[in-house]
């Protein structure tokens, strides 16, 4: 059986009532359910506001992203890395992980490479 990584994740869990993720700064938890809400809310709107893939709601992904449709994702290890991963992924993008200590040549050198067309940057990662 052919299933997305975003399907694995979300459809079929039993988990999602429980925490998945703790947040080692704070000590708040993120259940699973959370963290699909706001997956399928970041999709909505890459989707609405960015023109990638085919999806229309949080119900219809038609995971049609075109050539363009790489995300790049310069983040440190958070909670919040998922929730873009599994977005893209949602929407049938292709996701470039950068690493968070990149220097501005290093990173345009990276988006060129792979043709990145979303670029998501954490606060620590952003270089001077």
């Amino acid at each position: 059986m052919s299933m997305t990584l975003y399907d694995f994740m979300f459809e079929e869990s039993s988990t999602l009532g429980r925490p998945w993720f703790v947040d080692a700064a704070t000590g708040r938890t993120i259940s699973g359910l959370a963290v699909k809400a706001r997956t399928d809310a970041l999709a909505l709107g890459l989707s609405g506001t960015l023109g990638l893939g085919g999806f229309t709601s949080t119900r219809d992904a038609h995971r049609e992203c075109g050539i363009r449709d790489v995300v790049a994702v310069v983040s440190p290890n958070t909670v919040d890395f998922g929730v873009v991963v599994w977005a893209a992924h949602k929407l049938g993008c292709t996701v470039a992980s950068i690493g968070g200590g990149s220097t501005a040549d290093e990173l345009k050198h990276q988006f060129l490479l792979t043709g990145t067309w979303t670029i998501f940057v954490s606060e620590k990662s952003s270089p001077d």
